[in-house]
């Protein structure tokens, strides 16, 4: 059969390719919440929406650093609670320590009354009751030979100094009637010898003098634990030794002697308010001298 040329061809449509990607929905005219923002942010209303996007994220910031689960914080909350147990502590310890026995400690190496070289601590609250009497000679004896000049022996409990009348306890009595609220022991090393000492800030010299002419009798039992003297036989260490006047450096000393008459104590007032008990004549114008230097 002849095909007829002038009936009209029936075209079948092709079916169109569905377009799913992100990027045909773009250009199909689809908006995102992204693209809107991303758009908004180029106009001036844009810039409103930035400030407010900083403003909020400043606010989230400062929220997470005001946590208390942050390190920073937790960090100043325990140290705040060291701080304040501390406090409490250093409270409690001043109102209840003993402050009849104890006065504070001078770090300073010039001295309340004479300048010293060096300076011992001496802990009395850790020796045991057997060893107290010879605490403090312990020390004293204990300085080496290039340990030179002027060192300060501070007896403490609890860290702090020890009144005069505590020493008492340990070996060292100086009558009470004799009120120095300051105190001095201390060693003069030379390169061929060690002298004790002790120096009282007195508050009436003329208490002092008329206690120490009472004192004399009693004076080398009551010291002579700390202060060593090397008494060649029993009687002599029995014995009541008479002092006598010197002169050393124009000035009035009172000493007494062994049996075979050399010098072993000294005592002298440098001046109305300084007692000076000592077992070297050398000593003696050694003290006038750093005492002197504290009034330039």
């Amino acid at each position: 059969m002849e095909e007829n040329k002038n009936e009209p061809k029936i075209e079948t449509p092709v079916k169109e390719k569905q377009n799913d990607s992100l990027s045909d929905i773009i250009k199909a005219g689809v908006h995102t919440f992204e693209d809107d923002m991303a758009q908004a942010t180029l106009t001036e209303q844009g810039v409103t929406i930035k400030q407010v996007i900083a403003i909020e994220d400043m606010k989230e910031k400062q929220e997470e650093n005001n946590s208390p689960r942050t390190a920073k914080n937790i960090f100043f909350i325990i140290f705040g609670f060291i701080f304040l147990f501390c406090t409490f502590g250093i409270i409690i310890y001043t109102f209840f320590a003993n402050k009849a026995d104890i006065v504070p400690v001078t770090t300073n190496i010039y001295q309340t009354i004479v300048y010293t070289d060096n300076t011992i601590l001496v802990p009395l609250d850790t020796v045991s009751p057997n060893n107290k009497n010879g605490v403090l000679r312990t020390a004293m004896e204990s300085l080496s030979k290039e340990t030179i000049g002027v060192t300060e022996i501070l007896p403490t409990i609890n860290g702090k100094k020890v009144s005069l009348s505590k020493l008492g306890e340990f070996g060292f009595s100086i009558p009470y009637t004799i009120d120095a609220p300051e105190y001095l022991l201390g060693v003069y090393t030379t390169k061929t010898q060690s002298s004790q000492f002790v120096i009282l800030r007195v508050t009436s010299y003329s208490n002092a003098f008329s206690v120490m002419g009472r004192f004399e009798e009693t004076i080398i039992d009551n010291i002579g634990n700390v202060f060593n003297f090397d008494f060649k036989t029993k009687e002599e260490s029995t014995r009541i030794h008479s002092f006598y006047d010197v002169i050393i450096n124009n000035k009035n000393i009172r000493s007494v002697n062994t049996l075979e008459g050399v010098e072993f104590l000294f005592y002298t007032f440098l001046n109305d308010s300084t007692l000076l008990i000592a077992k070297d004549r050398a000593l003696i114008t050694e003290i006038q001298d750093r005492l002197r230097s504290l009034k330039i």
